[in-house]
């Protein structure tokens, strides 16, 4: 016998070993209703039209730690757009205020959100 043959023979015999394992396995009895209630989880997780990555994410687990990511973003994003600049920038700024807050609190103007511009020294 050759090598190959040799290999193709031992492969067999721990195949056939494997399949004659299984014939000794015995069977078991599930619970009452197990199927029912199989199925109806089944037919539950096919019904959301979210696909699983979105049901991951904002399952409970993931929704606080990604609302704090967004606020965050949100607070850096506003910080960037009001740090100090020229007399120039400060009626943008204040501009970009005004939408912020129309946006977010529904108003027609930003009311408590007054700020006031700075003198920045030469």
């Amino acid at each position: 016998m050759s090598e190959n043959d040799k290999k193709r023979h031992s492969m067999e015999e721990q195949i056939r070993q494997t399949l004659s394992s299984l014939d000794n396995i015995e069977d078991i009895d599930a619970k009452p209703y197990f199927y029912a209630r199989l199925k109806a989880r089944i037919d539950a997780n096919e019904k959301t039209d979210a696909p699983g990555v979105v049901r991951f994410l904002l399952g409970g687990r993931l929704a606080p730690s990604l609302l704090a990511i967004v606020l965050l973003l949100n607070v850096l994003t506003v910080a960037v757009v009001l740090r100090d600049g020229d007399e120039s920038q400060t009626s943008l700024q204040q501009e970009y205020v005004e939408t912020v807050a129309n946006e977010y609190l529904g108003t027609g103007s930003s009311g408590w959100l007054e700020i006031e511009s700075e003198q920045v020294l030469p």
